[in-house]
């Protein structure tokens, strides 16, 4: 079918924005996130700054990657997401 998914786990989010499946992302203007990437997944636990792959800003990476592939970016604010997480994606397919 063509219709896109609803997608709100992070690390999903972040598939579908690296292979282009990211139609439209809808994340919270003040939200941000510290990860580490690696091998193209996040991993939240253990930050340490000194890693390879900390990311201070895992929104802006994704943001990123999401509008590399023509996706759309829409900036939003806590109160126009309520009833979902601070960060929503529609994918492609």
């Amino acid at each position: 079918n063509g219709k896109g998914r609803l997608e709100q786990d992070v690390n999903t989010i972040y598939q579908a924005a690296l292979t282009g499946r990211a139609k439209e992302l809808m994340v919270d203007e003040e939200y941000y996130l510290e990860g580490v990437i690696q091998k193209n997944t996040i991993k939240f636990d253990f930050l340490d700054t000194s890693v390879e792959g900390y990311t201070e800003d895992i929104v802006n990476e994704i943001v990123h990657q999401v509008m590399r592939y023509g996706g759309e970016v829409v900036f939003v604010t806590k109160e126009q997401l309520v009833a979902y997480p601070s960060m929503v994606l529609i994918t492609r397919y």
